[in-house]
């Protein structure tokens, strides 16, 4: 055991409290008359309890040992612990401790650590706990206050990895998002409903869809691809768009038609049939729909037979169009109101007007597509700017 004391006693030297402290509890609980190792395990205590234990046993062992006692008594007042009883006796305890127990070669151990005679105050491992410090004050000069990390951490002192990921969670993310939203605007179905909030191109969509128009008279038979930007909660009201025909399924429950037997699949289109126009685009968002109680409907009417030359079109425009341009070509916008004609959906009630816009983009030479936008008059500010852009990349070619 001499030599498990003297590493216990070098390891405490240099610091190695807990491997110190395990070397010191073997010694004691096979020594446990050992006044040196209780005195040096008084020195590494792990806690309070401990620490007072140790000197306890100091003083059990040697009753006289005034520093043992010294120290127990000013624990006991800083702690406020209740002294106990101990057995005094009055032959002094040796207060050095054997020289064997300290390497030739080793310092006085540091003050922190006790010396076995005279370990000091309690010094835990773990102390009590304390007030945060206060951040320090940037360095003069600086303007940058740091990232502000929900765990505490700015930007300085060894930060720069939290500051990176919170830059690129917070600020490039958000931005490729949005970048990405712009650029390609693509349907990401239910998610729609949300995106369409966000401002400007970002809540819109593109859609596209290739018809066959119907041999009749006035009308320009032949297959056309057609796209055109709509608010991202628009949906084409095509079997072959899957999020349409779920989503048609949940109007039926929760925004029912009012009118006896009528359904929302009774606006689809199947594109694979010939002819397929008209072709609706359909406003799926509940909630923008019972606002004024009625539907919000964008439909492909057919491609007719006209002559686009913009030099022939606005002339005869009436006083209530307005041409719709495509370099030489033009088409032309109409825009109406009319009364409502009542309720639409059950347990809403129905706006009280309607506002109709048809309008005509230019195919070629001598065609024009025909469109068709339906909603309550009520959300035409909602929508104006959505509707501007309808018109402006609303596209119709040969194909």
């Amino acid at each position: 055991m001499a030599s498990q004391l003297h590493d216990a006693v070098q390891l405490a030297q240099t610091g190695r409290r807990q491997e110190a402290r395990r070397l010191l509890w073997q010694v004691v609980q096979s020594e446990p008359n050992n006044e040196i190792a209780w005195l040096w395990l008084a020195s590494v205590a792990a806690d309070l309890p401990e620490y007072e234990r140790a000197l306890t046993e100091v003083l059990r062992v040697s009753p006289g040992n005034q520093q043992a006692r010294q120290l127990l008594a000013q624990f006991r007042e800083q702690y406020s612990v209740a002294p106990a009883p101990t057995p005094y006796a009055s032959q002094p305890s040796p207060q050095t401790p054997p020289p064997g127990y300290y390497p030739p070669a080793q310092p006085q151990p540091p003050a922190a650590y006790g010396y076995p005679a005279a370990p000091g105050p309690y010094a835990p491992e773990y102390r009590s706990p304390t007030p945060a410090p206060q951040p320090a004050p940037a360095a003069r000069g600086s303007r940058f206050p740091g990232c502000l990390l929900p765990m505490g951490c700015g930007c300085g002192g060894g930060c720069l990895r939290g500051c990176l990921l919170t830059v690129f969670l917070f600020v490039i993310l958000p931005a490729a998002l949005c970048g990405g939203l712009s650029f390609a605007r693509f349907s990401l179905g239910p998610a729609d409903l949300l995106l369409q909030y966000l401002p400007g191109d970002f809540g819109r969509k593109d859609v596209d869809f290739t018809v066959e128009a119907p041999a009749a008279s006035g009308l320009q038979t032949g297959r056309y691809a057609v796209e055109v930007t709509v608010p991202r909660s628009w949906f084409p009201a095509v079997p072959q768009n899957q999020w349409w025909t779920i989503g048609r399924d949940l109007l039926d429950d929760f925004v029912t038609l009012d009118a006896a037997n009528a359904s929302w699949r009774d606006l689809e289109t199947d594109l694979d049939a010939s002819p397929t126009p008209p072709v609706h685009i359909v406003e799926m968002n509940p909630f923008r729909l019972t606002s004024d109680g009625g539907q919000i409907l964008l439909t492909f009417l057919d491609v007719a037979s006209a002559d686009t030359a913009c030099s022939v079109v606005e002339p005869g425009l009436p006083p209530d169009a307005s041409p719709v341009r495509r370099g030489s070509r033009c088409g032309v916008r109409t825009d109406t109101t009319e009364p409502s004609g009542g309720r639409v959906f059950q347990d809403f009630d129905g706006p009280n007007e309607v506002r109709v816009i048809t309008f005509s983009v230019p195919v070629d030479d001598s065609r024009a597509a025909n469109w068709q936008l339906e909603l309550p008059a009520g959300l035409y500010a909602t929508f104006e700017d959505d509707i501007a852009r309808i018109i402006e990349s609303a596209e119709v070619a040969v194909r």
